[in-house]
């Protein structure tokens, strides 16, 4: 039995979340701004709205937080 050829898939990016943003990153801790104001998450912390903090990588020279709803990062 023949199977179908493979296609190839679509790339598909993270989503990022509108109406945040990283200010800075001190010891592991994000400060992130948002709609509320200014927060302050560590990985596996759980914001509302965001969801749990996953990630918080340096991506070249800018901050990337990775959430469980989508990506924040610097501006």
């Amino acid at each position: 039995m023949a199977r179908p050829p493979l296609a190839p898939a679509p790339e598909t990016r993270p989503t990022t979340i509108s109406g945040w943003t990283v200010v800075d990153v001190r010891d592991g801790t994000a400060v992130l701004d948002g709609p509320d104001g200014i927060r302050m998450a560590a990985r596996g912390d759980t914001i509302p709205g965001l969801g749990r903090i996953e990630t918080i990588v340096r991506w070249g020279n800018r901050w990337i937080v990775g959430t469980a709803n989508g990506l924040i990062a610097a501006p």
